[in-house]
């Protein structure tokens, strides 16, 4: 494969599972493929063995009414769960063309972030604006710890170092992944 049709064949593998949201198996054989089907089919089987399934029929599955159809089962028939065949779901979760869409897009454009990597930058922030504020204000926070050090260092009040050691103020880039890292191992404050 030629690295153009790689770099497109990864831009779109990187799309489904960000935009769309579906999670991609890479197989090395067809074999191993078909292993996790068999699988994934006998959990749901395990999962949904002797459950009555309430589907919608797909007639009535569109993008403008379907939240006011849900609710309205949810009020009338609170006991039930109503699910949709693939095709209604494909009606109604092809996304409109969002900001949120544009924004995780635009982040797979820089180099040296992968699809999980602007999952989790586009969790922990949502919106292009907070993002920039964030770092923004971490900026804004190193410039002071720099010009402290500055001080301290022109006063002669800092302590000794040892010969191997270094000083390194907080950068932005550290400050996303020690955030990122955070965010997968519990809550973060903002």
């Amino acid at each position: 494969m030629r690295r153009a049709e790689w770099e497109r064949a990864n831009a779109t593998q990187s799309q489904v599972q960000v935009v769309d949201g579906f999670q991609l198996l890479e197989a090395a054989k067809e074999d191993e493929a078909r292993r996790h089907l068999i699988d994934l089919t006998k959990i749901y089987q395990e999962l949904y063995e002797g459950t009555t399934l309430y589907a919608i029929p797909q007639r009535h599955v569109q993008r403008a009414s379907f939240l006011s159809l849900q609710h309205h089962l949810a009020t009338t028939e609170p006991t039930r769960q109503y699910l949709t065949t693939f095709g209604g779901f494909s009606n109604v979760s092809s996304p409109n063309y969002t900001v949120g869409i544009d924004y995780a897009q635009s982040l797979l454009c820089v180099k040296g972030l992968s699809a999980s990597k602007v999952v989790d930058i586009v969790q922990q922030w949502p919106t292009p604006y907070l993002l920039y504020t964030d770092l923004d204000r971490v900026r804004a926070e190193t410039e002071l710890e720099r010009e402290e050090f500055d001080r301290k260092l022109a006063a002669g009040k800092l302590p000794k170092l040892r010969a191997n050691a270094k000083h390194k103020p907080p950068t932005a880039d550290g400050y996303v992944k020690s955030k990122v890292r955070a965010r997968r191992g519990g809550s973060v404050e903002r």
